[in-house]
């Protein structure tokens, strides 16, 4: 699992700062697998750490930290005795326990789409994103198609964000969103249009 996953490329890595090695990591809150890590990282350390293969004193010193300390900051360095190997195996295995639309990854006809036109299931805008400007493209910002509000009956969504906007939770709600909340939500088949 995790065939080619290279965790530098999501931005893991040791750099030399004032002659001492600093472990430099991806944050919570970065669109994209960056953020995905953090959030495995954050359940693993919330789960069963015996089940890792770590030694004793590395599962003592993740047992003893407070896991909240993630959504505060980037906690890369601050575990003494963890170096930069058992970051990136924790990461693959955060990654191999990743839910993966497997249709969609292996279908290549699915990842070819005709920049400018809607994707059926978010109605969001199917756009070009250069290579070098993959890992700060966020899709829920940069690709929202609609503008305006709309009112639309929830049956039931969990807190989502897209645009510049949280919204949620909702069941079995009547709102007025922002049109491409609400076209998310119609595309996703969790609400229907009021007229």
């Amino acid at each position: 699992m995790a065939q080619g996953f290279d965790p530098e490329f999501h931005g893991l890595f040791e750099a030399p700062i004032d002659g001492v090695k600093i472990l430099e990591g991806p944050a919570i809150d970065q669109p994209g697998w960056r953020g995905r890590i953090v959030k495995g990282i954050y359940d693993m350390l919330g789960g069963n750490l015996e089940s890792l293969g770590l030694s004793p004193s590395q599962l003592k010193t993740l047992k003893d930290f407070d896991r909240e300390e993630i959504f505060r900051k980037p906690v890369w360095s601050l575990f003494k005795g963890i170096g930069v190997s058992t970051w990136k195996s924790l990461v693959i295995k955060s990654v191999e326990k990743a839910k993966i639309d497997t249709v969609v990854t292996t279908d290549v006809h699915r990842l070819i789409r005709l920049s400018g036109t809607l994707n059926g299931h978010t109605g969001l805008l199917a756009m070009r994103v250069p290579e070098e400007g993959i890992d700060e493209f966020d899709p829920f910002t940069q690709a929202v198609a609609f503008q305006g509000r709309m009112k639309v009956s929830v049956k039931e969504s969990p807190e989502f964000r897209i645009g510049e906007g949280y919204f949620g939770p909702y069941r079995n709600e009547n709102v007025e969103l922002p049109s491409a909340a609400a076209m998310l939500l119609l595309c996703k088949h969790r609400a229907e249009p009021i007229a």
